[in-house]
């Protein structure tokens, strides 16, 4: 128990914008962790994101690495996930 709570801590400290009750106390599996953090960051499914990668593009406020995190994403969600998370 003791390390869960110090790995789902640990999770909450990097996504600071979402209560730490939420991924610490609330969730019941890494699957609601990162449900949470697509919901709040307004994540697509996957079928969404391969038909608007060729859209992706730096918005003028837009750091390089943000861009570079968002392509990565888009990405790694393709090749990791077998169906999309809706």
């Amino acid at each position: 128990m003791t390390h869960l709570e110090l790995m789902t801590g640990q999770i909450a400290n990097f996504c600071t914008v979402i209560s730490r009750n939420t991924i610490v106390k609330h969730s019941t599996c890494m699957n609601d962790i990162w449900q949470a953090i697509r919901l709040h960051f307004g994540f697509k499914p996957v079928v969404v994101i391969f038909l608007d990668f060729d859209g992706i593009k730096l918005a003028p406020e837009e750091r390089p690495e943000d861009l570079y995190q968002r392509l990565y994403s888009s990405v790694d969600d393709l090749l990791t996930t077998t169906s999309p998370n809706f």
